[in-house]
């Protein structure tokens, strides 16, 4: 919509540009016309710009969004990795109590069947 707006802004002034060639007699009508081509000119560049500055809006945008977004995986990531990091000594933790009651079972085990050897040896 707004390029058909242009596109009719942009074939009035062009019409109003043939119109005066066509009356061009004088150097103040070449001014006339330098000025409306300038007014032209600064129209459609700003019409342009406009155009492209919403553009980059929307993407600087989405990078900031994007941005929040990474940021917050990051500190999932690093609350996930604790907690894997605090598994593990749970589990180490775990190992060395299960090592240490097997321990004491196999050598209670010894010292019972050393007793019970003891105790039919006699």
């Amino acid at each position: 919509m707004q390029t058909d707006q242009s596109q009719t802004s942009i074939e009035k002034r062009l019409k109003e540009i043939s119109s005066k060639l066509s009356n061009v007699l004088t150097k103040d009508d070449s001014a006339l016309i330098k000025n409306i081509i300038r007014e032209t000119l600064d129209e459609l560049e700003e019409k342009l710009l406009s155009s492209v500055i919403k553009r980059i809006e929307i993407i600087e945008g989405n990078m900031f969004d994007q941005a929040k977004e990474v940021e917050s995986l990051k500190q999932q990531l690093e609350t996930k990795n604790n907690e894997i990091e605090l598994l593990k000594q749970k589990a180490h933790s775990s190992e060395q109590a299960h090592k240490a009651s097997l321990n004491d079972l196999e050598q209670y085990g010894v010292e019972t069947t050393s007793e019970l050897l003891a105790f039919r040896t006699t």
